[in-house]
């Protein structure tokens, strides 16, 4: 029940208009709304109403009303599937859907016409792994040698082709030649060698038969033929630059453009092959900037090692001492260096450096002919204690 319409529920159930009135949108009225018609006595929208379809009475037999017009939105390409739903250029209806019949594998050329092989190419069913025109995909001819032909999706020349000879699944036996479509030159191969094309050659690092005839290796910068396995010399860390050539320095060995590199130090190949650090360091894979002087790049960080006790002179280079310093890139300790007592550049001129203050241990009772050594007569002379006579004792 459509409670926008009826006359005995409108709006709600058991809402009924009274005589002379109809309902419309859910409200009685004495007309229908101006987008309806009054059929019947009931307000209905004939644009759009199966049952009276442009006018009253006419009913749909098949599809729906789409603008007052009976449409079978399975076949209709304006009305596919339902009112308004229009398919694009050069498509067609089939079945409610809309179909390229150029491409559809389901409907080919026509509605409902399914292909086997699940190609459509043109219009028309394709066998893909047969077919010269459309070998492996549409579109995908054939035209190379003297015989071209589609073999299990893929070409080949009938004329030359060693695996297809003649005709597609002729293989030549024992690696033989194929001449104008006929197998000959058939040699015999020594020890690890295989023939291939009237050849024999070693497959294990052979790169136009790696592995198996006619496997040519050709990825990468540098393609090679390793164990049988096709692999880029030019970034494998086991086989760089060479079969068996395993980058092993450092500690992120890798390899790039067929040289091995240290990945976490090396400035042009910082982290990855090619990044360059330019003016900067390459530290544990990253790029520092670079340093100026005396600063030196110590685990990533710029220090000026002239004056870092912890890198003193160098990255690493701790000072020891009661008192350490680094004083100029030298390692002193400001508790007994005659030459930087107290701080770096004060020099005791000839005196002796004691606890980090100048002494003349000569003449200092606290510090007589030695740091720490204390006069208990209270006079140092010569560097040695003496008893200092009282004159009313003589």
């Amino acid at each position: 029940m459509d409670t926008a319409t009826s006359n005995l529920n409108c709006g709600e159930c058991g809402l009924a208009c009274t005589d002379g009135e109809l309902c419309s949108g859910g409200v009685c009225g004495v007309a229908c709304g101006t987008t309806e018609t009054s059929c019947d006595d009931v307000c209905t929208d004939v644009r759009t109403d199966g049952s009276n379809c442009g006018t009253c009475g006419h009913a749909c037999t098949t599809g729906e009303c789409c603008a007052g017009t009976c449409k079978d939105t399975s076949k209709d390409a304006a009305n596919c599937g339902q009112c308004g739903s229009a398919c694009g250029t050069g498509a067609q209806c089939c079945d409610a859907y809309c179909a390229d019949l150029a491409s559809d594998a389901w409907n080919c050329g026509a509605c409902g016409v399914g292909c086997d092989s699940g190609y459509c190419c043109g219009g028309t069913c394709a066998d893909t792994q047969g077919d010269p025109r459309n070998c492996g995909e549409c579109g995908a001819a054939c035209s190379q040698g003297g015989n071209p032909a589609c073999c299990e999706g893929g070409c080949a020349d009938l004329a030359t082709d060693a695996l297809h000879c003649g005709r597609c699944g002729n293989e030549c036996p024992n690696g033989g030649a194929c001449q104008d479509g006929v197998c000959e030159n058939i040699p015999t191969c020594q020890g690890e060698q295989v023939a291939c094309g009237g050849q024999c050659v070693d497959a294990s690092t052979d790169s136009a038969n790696c592995g198996d005839c006619g496997t040519v290796c050709t990825e990468g910068g540098q393609p090679g033929c390793c164990a049988s396995y096709c692999l880029d010399l030019a970034t494998d860390t086991e086989s760089c630059g060479a079969c068996g050539a395993a980058c092993t320095q450092g500690t992120n060995p890798g390899c790039c453009a067929s040289t091995c590199k240290d990945l976490d130090s090396d400035a042009q190949n910082c982290g990855a092959c090619g990044e360059n650090c330019g003016a900067g360091t390459c530290v544990e894979g990253s790029c520092v900037e670079a340093c100026v002087v005396p600063s030196l790049s110590c685990e990533g960080q710029c220090l000026d090692v002239s004056e870092d006790a912890q890198n003193c002179g160098g990255c690493g280079v701790v000072c020891d001492g009661v008192s350490p310093a680094c004083c100029n890139g030298v390692c002193a300790d400001l508790d007994n260096d005659a030459g930087r007592c107290g701080e770096c550049g004060t020099s005791c001129n000839g005196g002796a450096c004691c606890s980090g203050q100048c002494a003349d241990t000569t003449s200092d009772p606290s510090n007589c002919g030695g740091c720490g050594v204390t006069c208990d007569s209270g006079a140092c002379e010569g560097s040695s204690c003496v008893e200092i006579v009282d004159p009313g004792e003589e």
